[in-house]
């Protein structure tokens, strides 16, 4: 955990290289750029709505170890190739590759033009799964609210509160949210802290689940 006086302060991100860089492409799409995780900062590259609000959710999602987006260029035993939107590393140890598409464009191209079943072999010789997600999942309001509602906790939260909650969460065990601001003696500035330990995966949230002041904070 950066020891600054504010996580907002983490320069420009780390950067990888992804295969495929949006942001260089002059047919890119209209939704272009790049997201900075608030987890480790590292810096993920998008080329839609879905891709960007993926890279969201995934940065703080509690199963999540870490991810890439653009990650790698599959050769695929028909002789094409397949870039994959994102590649996950889960925190029991799988890993999966995901593709994001909207509703409307799956519904079109169930298979991916025949790709499915070549990309799922070429998943399966990296030891990983392959999925499809549409705007179902990514543009589900109650988990994208969730989502960016921790990216924001985490920005404006201070290293010292979460030390402070997260010290108040060992010795009481859970709390409901809307009484760490009073016990933690921090006022707001701990209903945000709270919210940036489960941001950083130090408290366990269900993104799916509208977070409220009901929600009860422990340590993951």
């Amino acid at each position: 955990m950066p020891d600054d006086s504010c996580l907002d302060e983490l320069a420009y991100g780390v950067r990888y290289d992804p295969v495929r860089d949006p942001r260089t492409r002059r047919n890119a799409r209209s939704i272009t750029g790049e997201l900075i995780s608030v987890r480790d900062s590292v810096c993920h590259v998008f080329e839609s709505l879905g891709e960007m609000r993926t890279a969201i959710i995934l940065d703080v999602s509690h199963d999540v170890a870490g991810f890439r987006t653009q990650p790698e260029r599959m050769h695929l035993d028909d002789g094409g190739t397949y870039t994959p939107d994102v590649q996950i590393w889960w925190r029991d140890g799988r890993v999966t590759y995901r593709e994001v598409k909207p509703d409307e464009k799956l519904i079109e191209k169930p298979d991916l033009d025949g790709r499915v079943d070549p990309i799922r072999r070429a998943c399966a010789e990296r030891s990983a799964d392959f999925e499809i997600v549409t705007d179902r999942w990514y543009s589900d309001p109650v988990r994208l609210r969730n989502a960016n509602l921790l990216r924001h906790a985490f920005r404006r939260s201070r290293a010292d509160d979460l030390a402070a909650v997260a010290d108040l969460l060992s010795r009481r065990g859970a709390l409901p949210l809307s009484e760490v601001p009073r016990e933690s003696g921090l006022g707001p500035a701990g209903h945000y802290a709270a919210l940036a330990l489960a941001a950083a995966r130090r408290c366990h949230v269900d993104l799916g689940m509208a977070i409220g002041f009901d929600t009860m904070m422990r340590l993951a």
